[in-house]
């Protein structure tokens, strides 16, 4: 509601207001440099609004910092940003391992049982750069999924995939949607 953001005196967002359907997916399209990112991050906690509120079913704060609402999101980068020092279990687990007290093995057979879901096949011990594009989108979309978020934050999921590859990705994401019951907020420019 009325969210405001400047970086240096040039206005972003200027007063804007948006509702998501819960269970949806929402798309917010526009040219590059128009604020699409800006407000993903801020709706995450990754930027702080100047002025304005951001809720999650009539609750604030609902970006990192939050206490329990924190886990009640999740962020798709548009670069996937997979560590690359890191297996693809080990990237999915991390935002569990970090946000909640279970166990190591807890959270290994949390991802594994993921990885079946999502058709991961054997890429659990492989990294980020041995696998293929689509594959990292998919790493990247369990890690995004591991901690049962309500709503997943899609900036740009298509970002420098050809047409095919960028229709795979939508499918992808609607079919999941549906699975895993999330709320999808995109932004995309084309």
């Amino acid at each position: 509601k009325g969210v405001k953001k400047a970086f240096n005196g040039r206005v972003v967002l200027d007063g804007l207001d948006l509702e998501v359907e819960r269970g949806g997916i929402t798309t917010i399209m526009g040219k590059s440099g128009i604020g699409k990112s800006v407000l993903l991050k801020c709706i995450a906690g990754i930027h702080r609004p100047d002025a304005g509120e951001i809720l999650l079913e009539g609750q604030g704060c609902i970006g990192a910092h939050c206490g329990q609402n924190s886990t009640r999101l999740s962020y798709l980068f548009q670069q996937n940003a997979l560590f690359d020092s890191m297996t693809a279990a080990d990237n999915v687990a991390l935002p569990i391992i970090e946000t909640s007290r279970i166990s190591r093995r807890e959270a290994r057979r949390r991802v594994d049982r993921l990885f079946e879901q999502l058709d991961l096949g054997d890429v659990a011990g492989k990294f980020p750069a041995e696998i293929s594009g689509g594959m990292q989108k998919r790493v990247a979309l369990a890690r995004a999924l591991i901690t049962e978020p309500q709503l997943i934050l899609f900036d740009e999921p298509t970002s420098g995939l050809d047409p095919q590859r960028k229709n795979g990705v939508f499918t992808m994401i609607a079919e999941y949607r549906s699975r895993f019951d999330f709320t999808a907020l995109m932004v995309c420019h084309d």
